[in-house]
């Protein structure tokens, strides 16, 4: 892929942005935008603000469906207050998913405990078809189950004997110590 649009700093940036339509009321914000998010990145929230193309200039094959100038009154302003809205709402939305990993994640350890303290490591209390699946292209073959319990093994493995909580689950839960 070659690229045809040669380098600018966001100074000329900006200078392009109005000389396109899109109003600049405060430089200096802008420019900070520019910095913090990106000329591309923001690329995404000025879209909506360029002017509609005709029907007859659409080319939908290309992806052509605005001009590169801005609709009238379109300013700078709305793109930094739409790209804060974005991130407010994903940040919503992570953390709801944060939330929910966490509450799925105690619900799935709680009904293990349940079975075993230990039922994460004995295949007995584990789905038996997974824990035999053979993970594809895998070097060397091995079952989810193997990788589980490297990984398992690994992570503890890796704990720093320092680290209160770590040494204090596996003397008094796990019945062995980190050395």
């Amino acid at each position: 892929m070659h690229f045809t649009k040669a380098f600018k700093e966001r100074e000329d940036l900006i200078t392009d942005l109005a000389e396109a339509g899109l109003k600049i009321p405060n430089h200096a914000r802008a420019l900070g935008f520019l910095t913090r998010v990106g000329y591309h990145r923001s690329g995404a929230y000025r879209y909506v603000f360029r002017e509609l193309l005709p029907a007859d200039q659409i080319n939908a094959a290309m992806r052509e469906y605005r001009a590169a100038t801005y609709m009238t009154g379109a300013s700078i302003d709305h793109v930094i207050t739409l790209e804060e809205f974005d991130m407010k709402l994903a940040r919503i939305c992570l953390d709801g998913t944060l939330d929910f990993e966490i509450r799925l994640r105690a619900s799935i350890a709680h009904a293990l405990a349940r079975l075993d303290p230990a039922a994460h490591l004995d295949r007995n209390c584990l789905d038996t078809a997974k824990c035999n699946t053979l993970i594809p292209r895998s070097q060397p073959p091995q079952t989810k189950f193997q990788a589980w319990k490297r990984t398992v093994d690994r992570a503890i493995g890796s704990a720093k004997p320092e680290e209160d909580f770590v040494a204090h689950h596996l003397v008094s839960c796990a019945g062995s110590s980190l050395h």
